[in-house]
């Protein structure tokens, strides 16, 4: 059962009598279902998929093992005729034959799925600290468009020209109020607000857009 034979150790995760199709479907679900948003997430998935690969060849080099002893064993206690005790009898002696092996096939299923563990236990912190900064940026940004409003407020009161720049904003007092009328219809029909940054960006690609004649 050695190692590179069977796959469940070593760098090589596709063997020779792999279906690369398969193992790619196998890899694409995984990155569905994790979903990676940073290139550390992304190596985690990967090893996750790998390790789940390799822990998928368990069962059949286990099931291997034994119908290759039923061929090596199959005379053994031909003297007895109850086909239910004999068929213990060869099932014991397989197990005594490749017990190394067996046993084997037993530890690097348990460190495989102790690696999967830790890899996902990981992966699930990283996601979360992630998501944690997303809404910490969400929330500082819209405070700072809320203070961009203010600002727009007080220059309107007072009859003042404005420019945001002029204040560390990273975009235009025409930007603001184009956000703000669309949010404004969109908290009305969702009583949510639009992501502003995802806001800006589309609409930055739409000015550069040509025109139509």
């Amino acid at each position: 059962m050695n190692a590179v034979k069977t796959g469940l150790t070593g760098r090589t995760v596709l063997l020779p009598a792999d279906d690369a199709v398969i193992c790619q479907q196998h890899l694409d679900r995984h990155f569905a279902e994790f979903a990676p948003g940073s290139d550390k997430e992304k190596a985690l998935v990967q090893t996750i998929a790998d390790t789940e690969w390799r822990l998928l060849r368990i069962v059949p080099l286990e099931a291997g093992i034994y119908a290759i002893g039923r061929l090596e064993l199959a005379d053994q206690f031909a003297d007895h005729s109850d086909p239910i005790n004999r068929e213990a009898l060869i099932h014991g002696k397989i197990f005594m034959t490749y017990r190394r092996d067996l046993t084997n096939l037993a530890l690097q299923e348990r460190r495989l799925r102790n690696q999967r563990k830790t890899d996902i236990a990981e992966l699930t912190q990283l996601q979360k600290d992630r998501a944690e900064k997303e809404k910490e940026l969400v929330k500082k940004r819209y405070n700072e468009v809320q203070r961009a409003c203010q600002l727009n407020n007080n220059a309107i009161y007072h009859k003042l020209d404005l420019n945001l720049a002029d204040h560390g904003f990273d975009f235009s007092r025409d930007e603001l109020l184009a956000y703000s009328r669309q949010n404004a219809d969109q908290k009305r029909l969702t009583d949510r607000d639009l992501d502003f940054d995802r806001w800006l960006a589309a609409f930055r690609a739409a000015q550069k857009e040509p025109k139509a004649a």
